[in-house]
């Protein structure tokens, strides 16, 4: 992950791109870029844990009527994480699956 400035936009802009890398236990055999970078929008902070095994986003978001929500994503190192959205206005929060 990396920020950079744009300048049109006045806002500084946080990209992500993911790479395979393919080793024989000894040595790397292969590591090159897996797709394109991609903006990540909307994120407030995003933490991993100490492991490594999991990540934590809160992030930002407009619905359709213009309303601001925040949602709390848990990541894991497997192809399932959790979504919590976030009500402060009422102290609740919901809980979806999502699949990367």
């Amino acid at each position: 992950e990396w920020s950079q400035r744009d300048l049109e936009r006045a806002e500084n802009v946080k990209f992500c791109r993911q790479y395979l890398v393919f080793h024989d236990n000894q040595s790397i055999i292969y590591s090159g870029p897996s797709g394109n970078c991609t903006e990540i929008k909307g994120e407030l902070l995003s933490r991993d844990c100490p492991s490594g095994t999991q990540k934590a986003v809160v992030r930002k978001m407009s619905n359709s009527k213009g309303e601001e929500k925040q949602f709390l994503e848990v990541w894991e190192k497997k192809p399932e994480g959790e979504e919590h959205r976030v009500d402060s206005s009422r102290k609740e929060a919901s809980q979806d699956r999502v699949f990367l």
